[in-house]
């Protein structure tokens, strides 16, 4: 809902109930709000950037920022080395000008570590399947012997 909308509703809803100088509180909060959010900026997406060129162009917005290296994982095993991978805040946010953003990115270790995880985590699916294939194949076997055994007629 836009500001001003959101102060349309507000008054439909307050004039009948609230005594004219809870009226002006109200419009010096929101006008004190609406100031203090004026210079606020949008914070840019700078993924796929290197910490260099993304540091480059935070500064150029006036941010002050830190980068530093991320976990592995293997969400990164497909990421390319020394680009940034994730923004705290979010790109995209309207944020103050004072806002410290932190960039994470990852090296070659990194992502050779992700990549690593990555074939770890697909083994033990692959691990996992086998395993549930396996009992459903026990279990099947045992249901046909108890089926011999039971006095059914055909």
């Amino acid at each position: 809902m836009s500001k001003n909308k959101f102060v349309e509703s507000l008054e439909k809803v307050t004039v009948g109930v609230m005594s004219p100088a809870v009226l002006e509180k109200v419009a010096q909060t929101v006008n004190s709000e609406v100031a203090k959010r004026k210079n606020y900026i949008k914070i840019p997406n700078v993924k796929g950037l290197s910490p260099q060129e993304a540091g480059k162009i935070l500064e150029s917005y006036g941010f002050e920022y830190s980068s530093s290296l991320t976990v592995p994982g293997s969400r990164l095993a497909n990421k390319n080395a020394d680009q940034i991978i994730t923004i705290r805040p979010h790109s995209g946010l309207v944020v103050s000008p004072d806002t410290h953003i932190k960039l994470y990115y990852a090296d070659e270790q990194i992502i050779e570590r992700s990549k690593e995880i990555e074939v770890e985590e697909e083994e033990a699916k692959q691990r996992h399947h086998q395993q549930r294939e396996a009992v459903a194949k026990e279990v099947n076997g045992f249901s046909k012997k108890i089926l011999k055994k039971l006095p059914f007629k055909k």
